[in-house]
């Protein structure tokens, strides 16, 4: 069900928007690429963005970036990546992305909560590979604030139907530490997190 939902939603969302896709405001944004900029090399590093959408996190560091690969399932998302010959998009489902290259960083931003369990595995083993022991791995998205939770109703935010999985904060971080020898857990600010039930984390991982 979640799987289904997300290519649904996502493409949906293609049709509906121009420009960015990004539905948090400039403060969501703000802190998402100080955590991402954190673990950046100072200049020419490379960077793999798994389920970019329209590239705005990334595009805030091209100018410190030697090379970004950005894949999404969404043709449309990587239609509107930022036009820069630094940038590769790549169309893709994460599961069955293979990469040809090892990057310095890694991101997997806002798409945990659109895998299943077994998927959201496949994806962490993808990252390790891409991504040597010296290199950082970012993981974020929301939380539940309890044990994981599944959402299936009305979101406000987007005016329609959303589901999605919110895992625990320790069952995430106890998968990532299955592939990472380093998990971080940096909760986001609460002015960030305004629902009762789950709030933004991300996972810094070495």
């Amino acid at each position: 069900m979640i799987g289904d939902f997300a290519a649904e939603f996502w493409n949906r969302r293609a049709q509906e928007t121009e420009g960015s896709i990004r539905w948090t405001d400039d403060a969501m944004l703000r802190h998402d690429r100080l955590v991402v900029g954190s673990v950046l090399p100072p200049s020419g590093g490379s960077l793999l963005d798994l389920g970019c959408g329209t590239g705005d996190l990334f595009a805030g560091f091209l100018d410190r970036l030697e090379h970004v690969t950005a894949v999404d399932m969404v043709a449309t998302f990587v239609d509107r990546l930022p036009k820069n010959p630094k940038v590769d998009g790549v169309v893709s489902g994460l599961t069955s992305f293979e990469p040809t290259r090892v990057y310095d960083t890694g991101v997997l931003f806002g798409v945990v909560t659109h895998l299943t369990p077994d998927d959201e595995m496949s994806v962490y083993r993808l990252l390790r590979r891409a991504v040597p022991k010296l290199g950082a791995v970012v993981v974020k998205n929301q939380c539940s604030r309890g044990e994981e939770l599944l959402v299936d109703r009305l979101s406000e935010a987007f005016g329609q139907r959303y589901v999605g999985r919110y895992p625990s904060i320790e069952g995430q971080r106890d998968r990532l530490a299955l592939f990472f020898d380093e998990v971080a857990v940096r909760p986001y600010p609460e002015e960030l997190n305004p629902w009762p039930e789950s709030q933004h984390v991300a996972f810094v991982c070495r």
